[in-house]
């Protein structure tokens, strides 16, 4: 199963639609920061979209996504995922409170967002995934996504125009 993982769109979508496009994911998660903009890939692309919510999700925002948590707890193809956006579990201090979470939730892997960062590392035999910003990457990263394939568990980064 290919799995795309985008987070902080924060209400922009540029090239991101036709980059998924060619991509043809199976399902798509959004990890906050854009859960209007996740509905709206969700009709655009026709797939099942997993989103939670991210620190600049108003409640204007949550009406496109009614029900959407800030953390989720999602089994795909065997795979264990904690989903969040971060900013509660201060990810931008470190990911100890993450891990600490990702545990008590038996995740495999924890997919967060928030500091617009790629990050791909696995940490007290967690793995730990920020796929950055497709539209606003911060300290020099490239803005992109990520494609995540449960056979195999590779986590590729696709880089796209901003």
């Amino acid at each position: 199963m290919k799995i795309a993982i985008i987070s902080d769109t924060h209400k922009v979508l540029g090239n991101l639609v036709s980059s998924l496009r060619r991509q043809a994911p199976d399902c798509l998660i959004h990890l906050g920061d854009g859960i209007r903009e996740a509905a709206l890939l969700k009709e655009e692309l026709e797939i099942k979209v997993y989103a939670v919510k991210g620190k600049m999700d108003s409640e204007d925002d949550e009406l496109a996504m009614p029900s959407t948590k800030e953390t989720l707890v999602l089994e795909l193809e065997g795979i264990r995922f904690l989903l969040t956006h971060g900013h509660r579990f201060g990810v931008k201090e470190g990911k100890v409170a993450l891990l600490a979470e990702a545990k008590k939730q038996r995740a495999a892997i924890a997919l967060h967002g928030h500091t617009h960062i790629f990050c791909d590392e696995t940490v007290d035999g967690i793995r730990i995934i920020n796929l950055g910003s497709p539209v606003l990457p911060k300290n020099g990263d490239s803005a992109g996504y990520v494609i995540f394939d449960t056979e195999t568990g590779r986590a590729e980064r696709i880089f796209i125009e901003v």
